[in-house]
C-alpha cells in the first residue's frame, strides 16, 4: 500500500518524506478514519474492520469496500506527511492541506470507486474556488470533498497543480483577522 501511494507521489515528482510510522487501530474518534500527527512523522489508521464499523459516518465514501477505502486513507494521510513543511504564509493552511489530501485520496482510487462517489458530483459548471475553504471544510464537508474534486478535474495539468501546492504557489486559504 505505501509503494503504491510513494509511486503515485514519485510520478509527479512531488516529493518524499521522512520516516513516517503508521499505527493501525480500531476506533479514533467518531468520524475519523484517519490522523497525521503532524511534527511525530506518525499515522493513526482505522483498520478495515473499524472502517467497516464506521461506514455510517463516510458519507462521501461510504460505498468504496473497507479494503480499498484503507488504502485511499493511507493514501490522504501520508499526502498531509508529504506537505507538512510546505510553505504556509498564514497560522494554518488547512483548507489548502486539505484540498491536497482529498485529490490525492480520490485519484488514488480504484476507477470503479472513484465512480460511486463522482457519480454524486456536479461536473456541468466551473466549481467556485471561493468555496474551498476551512468553513465549508467544517460545516459541509461532503460539499467540500465534491468541490474539490470537480475543481481539481477542471486543472489541465494535475501534476503541475500538485507542485504548485506544494511550493506555496496555489493557496486556498486566506488571512483572518
Amino acid at each position: 500500500m505505501t509503494d503504491d501511494s510513494l509511486a503515485r507521489f514519485e510520478a509527479c515528482k512531488l516529493g518524499t518524506w521522512e520516516f513516517v510510522r503508521i499505527d493501525v487501530i480500531d476506533q479514533l474518534e467518531k468520524g475519523c478514519v484517519g490522523l497525521y500527527h503532524c511534527g511525530e512523522h506518525r499515522i493513526e489508521l482505522l483498520s478495515p474492520a473499524g472502517l467497516d464499523r464506521a461506514k455510517d459516518d463516510l458519507r462521501t465514501f461510504r460505498n468504496v469496500p473497507s479494503d480499498r477505502l484503507f488504502s485511499s486513507v493511507l493514501h490522504h494521510e501520508l499526502a498531509h506527511a508529504l506537505y507538512e513543511t510546505r510553505p504556509c504564509p498564514y497560522e494554518n493552511c488547512l483548507a489548502t492541506s486539505e484540498y491536497f489530501a482529498y485529490s490525492q485520496q480520490i485519484a488514488a482510487l480504484d476507477p470503479r470507486d472513484r465512480a460511486t462517489i463522482t457519480a454524486r458530483m456536479d461536473f456541468s459548471k466551473p466549481a467556485q474556488r471561493d468555496s474551498i475553504n476551512a468553513m465549508i471544510l467544517f460545516m459541509a464537508p461532503d460539499a467540500f470533498i465534491a468541490t474539490v474534486w470537480v475543481h481539481f478535474t477542471q486543472r489541465p495539468e494535475p501534476c503541475q497543480y500538485w507542485r504548485g501546492i506544494l511550493d506555496g504557489r496555489i493557496l486556498f486559504d486566506r488571512f483572518h483577522p
